[in-house]
Formats: C-alpha cells, sequence, structure tokens
C-alpha cells in the first residue's frame, strides 16, 4: 500500500515529490517527538524520576531530557543485557569505559555500583555530554549523589578520570594523560 502512495505521488507531484516527501517526514517526526515529550511527562508525574528496577535502580535523572526515559526510569532499557550488565558488576572491574555514553544510563548506573572502579565515558555529542554530567550530579533516591572521585561524568578534564568522570574534550575523544 505505501508503495502504491508513492508511486501515485511521485507521479502526481513530480519533480517536487523528494522535497514533498523531505517535508513530510519532518512534519511526522515532528509530530511523534511532541507525542514523546507529553507521554513523557505524564509519565514522570505519576513515576518520578528514580529508577525503580534492573541493575541500575535508584539512579535519579535530573529532568526529563532523556531519550527512552520510561523504560530507563521502570528499569527495562535494554532489558536483555541485564544479565550480562549483572556478571560484569559481579567480576569487580577496575576499569569500565563507556564509549557512546548519550544520557550517563550506563556510566552512572554502574559506578554506583561499581565504586571502587574507574569509570571513563565518552560521548561526542555535546547535549549528550551535559545530560551526563547532570545525571552523574543528581542526587539518588536516597539523598545521596551518585559515588564518585574526580571531575563529574562526562565532564571535560585536563587529566585522567578517576570515579564517574568521563574526560572528553569537544571532539569526543578523552584526555589520557595531565597537560
Amino acid at each position: 500500500m505505501r508503495r502504491h502512495a508513492h508511486a501515485l505521488a511521485r507521479r502526481a507531484l513530480g519533480p517536487a515529490y523528494p522535497r514533498a516527501l523531505q517535508r513530510w517526514r519532518g512534519a511526522q517526526g515532528a509530530w511523534r517527538s511532541r507525542r514523546v515529550a507529553a507521554v513523557t511527562r505524564r509519565f514522570v508525574a505519576w513515576h518520578g524520576l528514580s529508577v525503580s528496577g534492573g541493575p541500575f535502580a535508584g539512579l535519579t535523572y535530573p529532568d526529563r531530557a532523556a531519550l527512552s526515559l520510561a523504560p530507563k526510569l521502570l528499569g527495562l532499557y535494554e532489558r536483555e543485557l541485564h544479565p550480562a550488565i549483572e556478571a560484569a558488576i559481579h567480576a569487580e572491574p577496575e576499569v569500565i569505559v563507556n564509549v557512546g555514553a548519550a544520557d550517563g544510563y550506563y556510566a552512572v548506573g554502574l559506578k554506583r555500583r561499581c565504586p571502587d572502579a574507574t569509570v571513563i565515558a565518552f560521548e561526542a555529542d555535546a547535549r549528550q555530554r551535559e545530560l551526563c554530567r547532570r545525571v552523574a550530579a543528581a542526587p539518588t533516591s536516597s539523598g545521596s549523589r551518585s559515588a564518585s572521585r574526580g571531575p563529574s561524568a562526562c565532564g571535560r578534564s585536563s587529566g585522567r578520570a578517576s570515579g564517574t568522570g568521563a574526560t572528553s574534550r569537544g571532539s569526543g575523544r578523552p584526555t589520557t594523560g595531565s597537560r
């Protein structure tokens, strides 16, 4: 059905079809984003901003800015990975590297569960990196801050991070030594 609709639109619009399709998809994306934001607002009003289950229960988000927030808050986000995450936590690693840390769900969550580990989070996107910092600085559901030593998660640093600190610069690359 969709293929026939595209063929009909292509014939009717001629050379204007690619631009019209792009505008249509943009409008659909904007509508979807508004809908997700509205559902997230209602969910957060009902549930709150603390993760209630899964390996990172107790992790608290500072606001509704994170993507895929409802599954994370319920502890269901990437649920198929929970056994592997628990096994990694049980192994008591000394260093954890999270490449593509996004909002810090894994970086900050793992730091909370492995307080003696050095967690290094890399994120190239400046908005996500800032959100990661705020998640690391947010108090936990027990009222304390995330266990960290050194710079906040996804923060910029002139030296290597210890604790939840990532050492990314604007390019998303780590800083590995003192300058």
